[in-house]
């Protein structure tokens, strides 16, 4: 069976969407660094990358964000001003400090958080930012990196960790702070520069090639180095965040292969920009959204790579006629979620070369019908069996099956037609799905108490596969001209709009979703607190306007997002 992707990647574009609505266009951008050979290195490759010159005022200067503003208010702030860490680091350094009669405790924090620094993070297995490190000038901190060794001597939280003679000739010296019973810092110093770190195998020496690496880290630590392999720009207004697509993604780089970095800056008195570096040009919609229905709650426009496509559909079912339906095929495609459907249960629509496809429906009609009931679909009751069960249609999962097999078959497909081509559905149990079994003729056949309507159609030169059948109904009265269309609503029919959102349907998509997953019964305790605390954020972001993104155009190079709002009515 085909999986349908899982809900991180819509949780992932959702977030992405959010974050972007946010924040404003300006133009102005400096020349994007040219690339530099690096180690491949983890030391080198951090996920996220913070510039700044102030860490102390970033949590504040956050808030100048208009929808953060409204979602994080002053709590946001106080909690990174009283976090458990930091108060606990800062009593271990005054601790120290005061013991051994070393009046720079509260001088060694109010330094680091108000020096220019930068910070670079690294997600750990499960996609969390966990390890960071911190890179700080030695100017300022020169009395407390002076008395390191002594302060070490007999201390129980602040040990000495070894030194190291990198191949430059320079001195590498390390130190540990345990400053709880389950957690350590560790300090490097060389050079000019002193680096604060949560995970000791960055800086582990063991092999010739690490060690090489850490000494080139150091020759070349200085004013935005650790946002070389990102290409960031040196830092001209007072913050820096930068991210890599990878890491935004969620593991779904796939959906947005030309993307690299994205990154937002803030200058006091301009506020927050964003931008975008990408290594490929990104294909303009066209007449894409000429055939999704109005008002969705969030639609994208995503590059389409047909080696890939070609390769993974070959593993579900090889045929003849594959190749030319996937050289067929029109990038980019779109992705839309709408306010009264699900979270899990979006729309994928891609077009097809018009020219070419003319008499091709009639030739991948068996091929196309074959690959969706082959490979959509669940194993139904042991009770179940087709009334009309044919040993020649594929079930789900394909292969030779026992006769105990073919009698936990799939629901039967259904075949229509449509303007010039055909829509298969099929009906597949399973509680996470919108609808109700009883409302099936099938409902005796079923595993679960809730089904989905899967469809799967090709008509007037357009593929379009969903979940959620009433999204598939409409989006065949918008080719029939009978329902109105996305483009309709959008500035020039959107040909140059890669990204739209409104608001108001995506938090009905996002409340709806939350709620759906935290029975009242079952989870009263998280329900409670999503109720108290987050649905009234939904609330504010309700209350945005629409804003479409025009597509990037540049590749190689940072480019300034632009965004529009428009008005749009709430039901």
């Amino acid at each position: 069976m085909v999986a349908f992707p899982s809900r991180r990647v819509w949780i992932a574009a959702l977030v992405l969407a959010v974050a972007w609505i946010a924040l404003s266009w300006r133009p102005g951008l400096p020349p994007t660094p040219p690339p530099v050979p690096l180690p491949q290195d983890r030391l080198f490759h951090p996920d996220v990358v913070i510039q700044s010159r102030a860490l102390s005022q970033l949590p504040r200067d956050l808030l100048a964000i208009p929808l953060l503003g409204d979602l994080l208010t002053e709590e946001f702030v106080f909690y990174y001003e009283r976090n458990e860490s930091r108060l606990t680091l800062e009593g271990a350094f005054r601790r120290l400090a005061y013991e051994r009669h070393l009046g720079v405790g509260d001088e060694i924090i109010a330094h680091v958080l108000d020096t220019p620094a930068e910070v670079a993070l690294w997600k750990n297995k499960d996609g969390k930012l966990k390890d960071y490190l911190l890179l700080l000038p030695k100017k300022g901190l020169l009395r407390f990196i002076e008395a390191l060794s002594w302060l070490a001597e007999g201390d129980s939280q602040l040990s000495r960790q070894g030194k190291l003679k990198l191949p430059n000739g320079d001195d590498l010296s390390l130190w540990r702070i345990r400053h709880t019973p389950r957690s350590s810092l560790y300090l490097a110093v060389s050079g000019e520069y002193l680096a604060v770190f949560t995970d000791p195998a960055l800086f582990d020496p063991r092999g010739g090639t690490r060690l090489a690496a850490i000494g080139q880290f150091f020759a070349s630590a200085g004013a935005g180095s650790l946002g070389v392999s990102m290409r960031l720009p040196p830092l001209s207004g007072r913050h820096r965040l930068a991210a890599r697509a990878s890491f935004l993604s969620f593991g779904y780089q796939h959906f947005f292969p030309s993307l690299e970095t994205f990154r937002i800056d803030f200058q006091p008195e301009t506020g927050w920009d964003t931008a975008v570096l990408a290594n490929a040009v990104t294909p303009l919609p066209g007449d894409l959204w000429e055939r999704l229905p109005a008002a969705p709650a969030l639609c994208v426009a995503l590059p389409v790579d047909k080696d890939r496509l070609l390769g993974y559909l070959r593993k579900l079912r090889d045929d003849p006629l594959l190749p030319g339906l996937v050289e067929n095929l029109r990038p980019p495609a779109a992705l839309c979620w709408y306010g009264d459907s699900r979270l899990h249960t979006p729309i994928a629509v891609l077009p097809l070369s018009k020219r070419r496809v003319a008499s091709a429906p009639v030739l991948w009609r068996p091929f196309l019908g074959s690959l969706f009931a082959q490979n959509i679909g669940t194993r139904e009751s042991p009770d179940y069996v087709p009334e009309d069960d044919d040993p020649s249609l594929p079930s789900a999962g394909g292969g030779e099956e026992s006769s105990a097999d073919r009698s936990r078959n799939p629901l039967p497909v259904t075949e229509d037609s449509c303007s010039g081509g055909w829509v298969w559905r099929r009906q597949v149990s399973s509680p996470h799905a919108p609808m109700d079994a009883r409302s099936s003729p099938h409902a005796e056949a079923m595993r679960s108490r809730r089904y989905f309507t899967v469809v799967f159609a090709l008509c007037q030169e357009t593929l379009i596969l969903t979940p959620d059948a009433t999204l598939a109904d409409r989006t065949l009265g918008v080719l029939r001209g009978s329902y109105p269309a996305l483009a309709d609503t959008l500035k020039g029919g959107g040909r140059e709009v890669s990204l739209t959102v409104v608001p108001h349907s995506l938090a009905e998509l996002l409340r709806k979703s939350l709620v759906d997953s935290l029975p009242a019964a079952s989870e009263p305790v998280f329900r409670a607190s999503v109720e108290k605390r987050f649905l009234p954020l939904l609330e504010k972001i309700a209350g945005l306007p629409a804003r479409d993104l025009e597509t990037p155009r540049q590749a190689g190079g940072w480019e300034p997002l632009s965004w529009r709002a428009r008005p749009v009515a709430r039901p």
